[in-house]
């Protein structure tokens, strides 16, 4: 027997009896309908719970449910707002297009459905091949707006860290060949010391 200061054993019954087909809240409203109170949710629910009263319900589909829908092929079929078999979307851009991306350089649109490359390694590459794994193509006066050959440079990953400890960009233009001689040798004696490490 469920014992209560807040309700009497008829409503004790009747809450125990109803909650199965309601919910909390409906069964609440009902409840101060059927009785006249002005019973809380909170105080529903607090005696629900507290005197662990079942509802019943599981939250899985009976056994020999039918789904709504069976016999339907797939959820996704066309409907009003689907897009038509070779629907181009406004935001389309064609291949050759070309954006500035986040970090500040131009890319170039290659293939769709979107498909881009940075438009100064495509130039290098263009003059010089395929770009080598580990290696990058730098702006030698540093500004990435200025893409032409004579201002780019492939470095590996080693020398571009030191032509950048090096601060190669602000150097005056008479002395970046230097710099990248000064960088390419630290990046080949950094190796050569690593390898020495290892033996």
């Amino acid at each position: 027997m469920i014992r209560s200061v807040l309700f009497n054993q008829e409503q004790v019954k009747w809450i125990v009896s109803n909650y199965g087909p309601y919910g909390r809240k409906e069964l609440t409203k009902k409840f101060n309908t059927v009785f006249g109170t002005n019973i809380s949710l909170t105080q529903m629910i607090s005696f629900v719970k507290n005197n662990r009263i079942n509802s019943g319900r599981t939250g899985h589909f009976p056994k020999g449910n039918v789904p709504w829908c069976t016999g339907t092929k797939g959820l996704c079929k066309p409907n009003s707002g689907s897009f038509a078999k070779g629907h181009i979307p406004h935001n389309h851009q064609p291949v050759g297009t070309e954006r500035i991306n986040g970090d500040g350089y131009q890319d170039v649109k290659i293939a769709d459905p979107s498909v881009w490359r940075a438009k100064h390694i495509l130039l290098w590459e263009e003059a010089n091949g395929p770009l080598p794994k580990g290696h990058n193509v730098r702006f030698i006066d540093g500004d990435k707006n200025n893409i032409c050959l004579s201002n780019l440079i492939e470095v590996s990953d080693s020398e571009h860290i030191f032509m950048n400890i090096n601060e190669l960009s602000k150097q005056p233009p008479e002395l970046r060949e230097s710099v990248i001689a000064l960088s390419r040798l630290q990046s080949k004696t950094a190796t050569l010391e690593k390898g020495l490490k290892n033996d």
